[in-house]
């Protein structure tokens, strides 16, 4: 069936006519209503008696100005044929260029998608186990904080503040070409305190609650596994427990986030390299998409859909 969509320009449309032989009625419907009537075309508009009505489409060449008629069986079997009886010029759009079209619409949907709505991330390393794994595949929401202009660090919009427990994706600030993933731990003129295993955040110590290691992880001996609380998150971090803990405090900058990663004695995070600054922000992790596990092999079907907390 043929649509408006179709043709070169739409001012080519000038009116869409009918008449219905059942009620001897006649009329005319906007070229944006054809779209409602295409797909029961052989129904009148008036009296939605059917089999009795007919529809000429008058056309105007955009070219030479041209009028000309035709009854909707002749614009359907004509198609691409379709030419301006004067000029020549087609109406129709070629084949070519409807691809062309479609695939330019596709890329301008997924690009829209990953710079501002929804992005896909890998976890390359360990630093966020037993919260993420090697080889998750996880959706981050890059509205959740506002909205970010595409390629650059300006955030015209703000929507919700960050919150303590947020596992954050954003731009590394010592190489900007790399994305790194961590757990935020202080906002902004905090005090952070870490002595052995605990961490207290404003004279607060997080709570900790012992647990046994998950059953998804493969070098379970060598570590001690927590439920840490950090205002209303509740998620599971790990310690090793050959490495050695030294005592540290951080007070954060008016313009910064202290973040870390869930496996402590694994991850290169804010007490090694710094704040991050509220522009470096990519989004908010929300839920993991695909496990592959590089290790044993296969796939963690367990862990699809699974809620990053």
């Amino acid at each position: 069936m043929i649509e408006t969509a179709h043709f070169r320009s739409k001012r080519a449309i000038e009116r869409i006519a009918y008449a219905c032989a059942h009620c001897a009625g006649s009329g005319e419907i906007p070229r944006s209503a054809w779209r409602k009537h295409r797909r029961h075309c052989e129904r009148c508009p008036a009296c939605r008696h059917d089999g009795k009505v007919t529809w000429v489409w008058h056309l105007r060449c955009p070219a030479c100005k041209a009028t000309q008629s035709l009854r909707l069986d002749a614009l359907v079997s004509a198609r691409r044929q379709l030419r301006c009886s004067t000029c020549r010029r087609r109406f129709l759009k070629s084949t070519l260029r409807e691809y062309a079209e479609a695939i330019l619409m596709a890329m301008l949907i997924a690009f829209g998608i990953r710079s501002f709505l929804v992005e896909p991330y890998k976890i390359p390393s360990p630093s966020m186990v037993p919260t993420l794994l090697v080889g998750d595949y996880i959706f981050v929401n890059k509205f959740h904080y506002g909205l970010r202009l595409p390629l650059t660090k300006w955030w015209p919009i703000r929507f919700h503040p960050v919150q303590r427990g947020d596992v954050v994706v954003f731009i590394y600030p010592v190489d900007e070409s790399d994305d790194y993933i961590k757990r935020v731990i202080g906002l902004p003129g905090d005090h952070i305190r870490l002595v052995g295993h605990d961490v207290s955040v404003n004279g607060v110590l997080l709570q900790h609650e012992v647990m046994p290691p998950p059953p998804d992880i493969n070098d379970r001996g060598a570590y001690a596994y927590y439920h840490e609380t950090i205002g209303t998150a509740r998620h599971v971090v790990r310690y090793s427990w050959h490495a050695s803990h030294e005592e540290h405090e951080f007070t954060v900058p008016e313009r910064g986030y202290f973040v870390m990663g869930d496996n402590r004695d694994n991850s290169q995070d804010s007490r090694f390299w710094g704040v991050v600054p509220p522009e470096y922000l990519k989004g908010r992790a929300i839920c993991i998409w695909l496990s592959r596990d590089y290790d044993r092999g296969g796939i963690r079907w367990q862990r699809f859909g699974e809620t990053i907390h």
